[in-house]
């Protein structure tokens, strides 16, 4: 027993070291990701210690997400974003997000959508790195939104901000299957984080007073792996009092990084769909591949005419489309309900 004691502290070292996320292993430009998410999901959550092996095959697919990393300048929100070097676009909403990718983590920047942005200075540290087995770390962002309520009384200027405090612990590793494969060498990185919450109101030449303010206590765990550009295979967040309230996991890592779509608000009918499925101001595009809810792929047609598909043959359910031409993609939802 004694021998084998000793092996195993010799070899441990080695097996952290193998576990070990630098900044090689985060999302550059380049990079692509399909994640899924599961909002109703209410289950266990990953539980810590050395050698762990976490099932989470049974999550499902209730929003499909596609973004792909691109350089961020020339994105119609970069201004807004000076110190980001790393920007995506995510097909489903048409918005972007921005961040950092330098030695230290990967960081949030915020996002940009229709015409408006979030920003967090200091950014929010979304995967510090080295990242190891018992690493720890501490990060504080802000967000700061001010705006104008109009009234019957007149205008009044209203300041919010919001303030994270973040603290991250790596401490888990194993082995972690989900429904789209299972994979080695997996770190747990619980991140507990408080949020407070600001309002202040403008008393004229741009003096704000404090109004009202609270605080939130959340927890998330990121499930994360090196040799893998996108990094981050699944996670789960949880409120205050640790229950779980929603998960996302990966599907699929490095695939064709697609355009921005040349149409928006694709129609599908009828929805609910038994036999036939039509799609509207679809233009010539006859390349179609449909995914169930847990991100398998189940159909793939590249003759579709008279924008119709026939399903069939498909189960009941939740399905998602890409109808593509060439690099373009049109993406949608669409029900089985025979």
């Amino acid at each position: 027993m004694k021998k084998i004691y000793i092996l195993f502290l010799l070899s441990l070292p080695l097996l952290l070291q193998a576990q070990t996320i630098t900044q090689t292993d985060l999302p550059t430009v380049g990079t692509s990701f399909t994640t899924a998410k599961d909002t109703t999901y209410s289950g266990p959550i990953p539980s810590q210690g050395i050698g762990v092996t976490w099932n989470f095959s049974n999550l499902r697919n209730l929003k499909l997400d596609t973004s792909a990393c691109i350089a961020t300048s020339g994105t119609p929100y970069s201004s807004a974003f000076p110190n980001s070097n790393v920007a995506s676009h995510h097909l489903a909403d048409e918005s972007y997000s921005y961040y950092t990718n330098d030695a230290t983590g990967f960081y949030i920047n915020g996002f940009g959508f229709q015409g408006a942005t979030i920003t967090y200075d200091p950014m929010l540290l979304f995967v510090p790195v080295p990242l190891m087995y018992g690493s720890g770390y501490n990060n504080t962002s802000r967000n700061q939104i001010d705006t104008t309520i109009v009234d019957s009384t007149g205008t009044t200027d209203i300041r919010i901000v919001i303030v994270y405090v973040s603290e991250y612990n790596a401490k888990g590793t194993g082995t972690l299957t989900i429904p789209s494969g299972t994979y080695q060498n997996v770190l747990r990185l619980g991140v507990t984080e408080t949020r407070y919450d600001s309002l202040y109101i403008g008393i004229g030449g741009g003096v704000y007073v404090p109004f009202s303010g609270t605080s939130t206590l959340s927890y998330h765990y990121r499930m994360l792996t090196s040799g893998l550009q996108a990094n981050f295979i699944m996670g789960i967040d949880a409120d205050d009092a640790g229950n779980a309230t929603s998960s996302e996991y990966l599907v699929d890592v490095n695939i064709a990084v697609p355009k921005i779509s040349e149409r928006k608000n694709v129609l599908a009918y009828p929805n609910p769909a038994i036999n036939n499925l039509n799609f509207k101001d679809i233009g010539t595009y006859t390349n179609i591949v449909v995914f169930d809810n847990n991100g398998k792929e189940v159909l793939r047609s590249n003759q579709m005419r008279n924008n119709q598909l026939n399903v069939e043959m498909l189960q009941n359910g939740i399905y998602h489309y890409e109808i593509g031409s060439n690099d373009k993609v049109l993406k949608g939802n669409f029900v089985i309900q025979h």
